[in-house]
């Protein structure tokens, strides 16, 4: 079993304590600090709670090294490191205990009053988070998952591919009560404030990013162009005062305070393409990646050297304040970006404009003039992000995919996205000849669900969505 507390106090001061000591798929356990019930607002904002911890603890932790974002320096981050993990490594209960029986107990609260804006807020977060657990593990429970009172104590798993189908069925759920006009989000929306538009729109780029999972290029491209429309409507959890035990960010909790030393940035690939002295740096004529790569590392000792670590300082990307981003606009118009050129009769054209406004907000970012438009004739073999062999599409393509390596940095997504392209951006493992494919199955889940899958899919076992061809 795992160690590690997260303690985050919220505005309503009703501290949650997410440990990893109990079942919570099959409801053997119980966890005293996820609430049974309570004021309708307060559950609500414990469900947010519960989801940005599911998504920017432990599991984003391990996507970061994998995707060599990161590096696992010391004790169990070394094994991670070198993928030595077992069932006991991973847990679920960030994801069912904590973020989506939060859910459906808030839903279950909405309803009496019929606010369906509440409710559609609940269902994004909700769909979200049964996505990323099947991205993630495959097939999980889905349909019979959390239902304790039916007696419902052994859940049977869902294929993948109907989980993604259940996600998007309550996206579009979601999308329909948002857009009723018909309640709020009751002063509990620690993103939006309750603004249903901005959570339509998030709606729509999780509906795109999976339909981009199982390569349904044309409905991904349909979803993500109603999907989030600027930097100003991303998805991002706030840390106003940073303070420890309290809002701090997660991340800088964990780098600078829980276990500094345990993980860093050494030898990590990503700061190696964003570094101007290395050979590996995807920087060009109309590319400086000088000001995002200060943000994402500290540098090394001396130039041309591969010691970095995270920058956790005031203005770094995991300050004490810093805001979790969690979905974006520059993933929407990555996602549009990519299935425009993956088509059946592919758009390098419309492909290009998407990429270039993530290159237009991140200039807005990190300087005027750093990331200048691509023209398509830069793909070529002897343009200036053309690339030895490969034609002008397949440059462009890789351009997207490794743009949006960079742009997603410490985002579960970032892993899912690399097993998905068959690791297009050229990932060395870091031991033996694979990456891993999945995360696995949690002991205390396979000790406790008669249900569970018989043998267990092992760590280089390709999930269906990934068997699925580009």
């Amino acid at each position: 079993m795992k160690n590690f507390k997260y303690i985050y106090a919220l505005i309503i001061a009703i501290p949650l304590v997410f440990t990893s000591s109990c079942s919570y798929i099959d409801g053997l356990g119980e966890d005293p600090n996820n609430a049974g019930d309570g004021p309708t607002p307060a559950i609500m904002s414990a469900a947010m709670v519960s989801y940005d911890v599911a998504l920017t603890v432990q599991d984003a932790w391990y996507a970061a090294i994998w995707t060599q974002q990161l590096t696992g320096l010391a004790i169990q981050w070394i094994g991670i490191d070198n993928y030595d993990v077992t069932s006991s490594t991973f847990d679920w209960e960030p994801e069912y205990y904590g973020c989506l029986s939060q859910c459906n107990l808030a839903i279950e609260k909405l309803q009496i009053s019929d606010n369906k804006v509440g409710i559609g807020i609940m269902t994004v977060i909700q769909a979200h988070m049964f996505g990323n657990v099947a991205a993630l593990w495959g097939d999980v429970p889905f349909s019979e998952a959390l239902q304790f009172t039916d007696g419902i104590t052994n859940p049977n798993y869902d294929d993948q591919l109907a989980v993604y189908n259940g996600v998007q069925n309550l996206l579009d759920q979601a999308i329909v009560n948002l857009e009723s006009g018909v309640g709020s989000g009751l002063g509990a929306d620690l993103f939006f404030s309750g603004d249903a538009a901005k959570w339509v729109e998030v709606a729509h780029t999780l509906k795109a990013r999976y339909y981009l999972h199982v390569k349904d290029y044309q409905n991904a491209i349909i979803q993500a162009q109603q999907g989030i429309s600027s930097d100003a409507n991303n998805l991002q959890f706030p840390h106003p005062t940073g303070t420890q035990l309290q809002d701090i960010n997660l991340w800088n909790s964990f780098l600078a305070i829980d276990r500094p030393g345990d993980i860093g940035a050494t030898d990590a690939n990503l700061a190696k393409l964003l570094d101007a002295d290395q050979d590996s740096y995807r920087g060009n004529a109309k590319t400086d990646e000088a000001n995002r790569f200060a943000f994402y590392y500290t540098p090394a000792s001396s130039p041309g050297g591969v010691d970095y670590n995270v920058n956790i300082s005031a203005t770094g990307v995991f300050a004490a304040t810093a805001s979790d981003d969690l979905i974006t606009f520059s993933e929407n118009q990555l996602i549009l970006a990519e299935a425009q050129l993956r088509k059946d009769s592919p758009d390098a054209n419309a492909a290009l404009e998407a990429l270039n406004s993530v290159r237009q907000a991140l200039s807005i970012r990190f300087g005027d003039g750093m990331y200048q438009d691509y023209e398509l004739t830069d793909f070529d073999p002897d343009g200036i992000a053309g690339m030895d062999g490969k034609s002008q599409e397949e440059a462009l393509l890789f351009e997207i995919v490794e743009e949006k390596y960079a742009s997603l940095f410490g985002n579960i997504e970032a892993f899912n996205d690399l097993t998905r392209t068959k690791n297009l951006i050229g990932l060395t493992p870091k031991f033996g000849s694979q990456i891993p494919e999945r995360y696995l199955l949690p002991e205390e889940e396979t000790n406790a669900n008669a249900n569970a899958p018989n043998p267990i899919p092992g760590l280089f076992d390709i999930t269906a969505v990934n068997q699925i061809p580009l």
